[in-house]
């Protein structure tokens, strides 16, 4: 009896014990932004759409028409902003990517003409394509453009390198401003 109080006790302190000390488990959270290499392009806008303010990389909203195959990122200053931001998606990529910005004209989105697929480097498929923030992306697969969509960036970056029209310098102030 008094071995079964005893195994009571020992084997829940013996598994918290494990937990605390399995590598990883208790390290501190590191600072995300030191470990990031410097944005120089953004390929979005740069200016919010409810203030006008520059925008912060980390603050978006995500534009979806599936059955059109048109995806995107509004950027934004603040996630405080998002909310009005939402109210009118469609007009906000309209405005930000199918509209030529000095004259007010509606474009077709800009064909990469990628010949290779920027998650596997495979050849594309001439069907597996979609638009993004106003670009024509091409894909190997559908799998792929799924894939992108996850953190479509770093793949932008390697499409369009020295894109001069997508070159970035955050604010210094980074998104500390007046709050709206």
């Amino acid at each position: 009896m008094r071995k079964i109080s005893i195994l009571r006790i020992a084997i829940p302190a013996l598994f918290l014990a494990g937990i605390i000390c399995v590598p990883g488990y208790a390290e501190e959270k590191k600072d995300k932004t030191a470990e990031q290499p410097a944005i120089t392009h953004l390929y979005g806008n740069h200016s919010c759409p409810v203030t006008g303010e520059p925008v912060v990389p980390d603050a978006s909203i995500t534009y979806e028409n599936k059955e059109k195959g048109i995806f995107g990122r509004i950027y934004l200053c603040c996630m405080p902003c998002a909310k009005k931001a939402k109210k009118n998606l469609d007009e906000l990529y309209n405005k930000f990517y199918r509209t030529d910005p000095k004259t007010g004209k509606a474009i077709e989105p800009r064909d990469l003409k990628n010949d290779k697929c920027p998650m596997s480097g495979e050849p594309v498929d001439a069907k597996a394509h979609i638009e993004y923030n106003g670009m024509i992306i091409h894909f190997c697969c559908p799998g792929c453009a799924e894939e992108f969509l996850k953190d479509p960036e770093p793949k932008l970056s390697k499409l369009l390198p020295d894109a001069k029209e997508f070159e970035f310098t955050p604010n210094p102030e980074g998104d500390h401003h007046k709050m709206h």
